[in-house]
């Protein structure tokens, strides 16, 4: 199916925001991708962030904004792309992660990552937005793309293999390219 996820309010509420701690009118989204339901997302209606639709129901119970997962899966991702890893590619990735609103990353953590994704089957870029795409609004989706650019130029050296991964991303989120439309 290609065509593109399609987000729509099913109730709109006031909600607390577990990272902007701030009570305003927010929304349950159901994304749906070929008349299929794929994803449903809370949304802040105050910081926009998305988070798992069990947020919801669950006041006062911390989640993790979907945004920084789908940041993680695809700067890892990235990571690997033109096969290696340089060290200082580690640092600058706990610190781009840091630039989407992640939390600190251990070198040691970002390590076993990467050593999973270069060892098993792992999911390439296309399923894993695939997984994404339904939890994500469009500054989520825009978060995923600047992290993967970063971590794409990061070394300072765009090679073919991450070029296309960043054209991919791109298209299958629906967001401009970075490398034809800078992002702001």
């Amino acid at each position: 199916m290609t065509d593109a996820p399609v987000a729509q309010a099913l109730v709109r509420r006031t909600w607390d925001c577990p990272v902007c701690d701030r009570m305003g009118e927010s929304a349950l989204f159901s994304v749906t991708r070929g008349g299929v339901e794929v994803g449903r997302y809370v949304e802040c209606g105050e910081c926009f962030r998305t988070f798992p639709a069990e947020a919801w129901d669950q006041p006062g119970v911390w989640f993790k904004p979907n945004h920084l997962d789908a940041c993680l899966r695809t700067m890892l991702l990235m990571t690997v792309a033109d096969g290696r890893v340089a060290e200082d590619e580690i640092d600058k990735l706990s610190e781009i992660y840091g630039h989407v609103g992640g939390p600190p990353l251990s070198r040691d953590d970002l390590l076993a990552e990467i050593a999973k994704m270069q060892s098993g089957p792992g999911a390439g870029l296309a399923a894993t937005v695939a997984t994404l795409t339904g939890g994500l609004n469009g500054q989520g989706k825009l978060a995923v793309m600047r992290g993967a650019y970063e971590v794409a130029t990061a070394d300072g050296d765009l090679h073919d293999r991450e070029r296309d991964l960043l054209a991919t991303l791109a298209a299958a989120l629906g967001v401009p390219n970075p490398l034809l439309d800078p992002i702001d």
